[in-house]
């Protein structure tokens, strides 16, 4: 699980909604935006409604997300906000997958 300082806040995944920059994969949309003031990089992990219907399921599918994003933050270069959106092969993809 991701620290607290390295996931971001509302304020701050609004404005990486804004203003990032769109990547697709098979298991993510991802936006990406480069700090102004480069600091450590963060990331928020959204599962939305469509794709998991129970508040549950979208916990726990965030998470996953922030486990495996963890294992990989320190191939990222600091000083980038990232928002991560599930899709729907995310739900059976496994945790070395994501």
């Amino acid at each position: 699980m991701l620290t607290k300082s390295r996931r971001l806040t509302t304020r701050q995944l609004e404005t990486v909604m804004a203003e990032g920059r769109p990547v697709h994969s098979t298991l993510f949309i991802a936006r990406i935006m480069k700090q102004v003031k480069p600091a450590q990089t963060r990331i928020a992990a959204i599962a939305p409604k469509k794709i998991a219907k129970t508040a549950v399921a979208r916990s726990g599918l965030r998470r996953r997300i922030y486990n495996a994003a963890s294992k990989f933050l320190d191939r990222i270069e600091d000083g980038f906000d990232i928002a991560l959106f599930a899709k729907d092969a995310t739900l059976e993809a496994s945790v070395e997958a994501l």
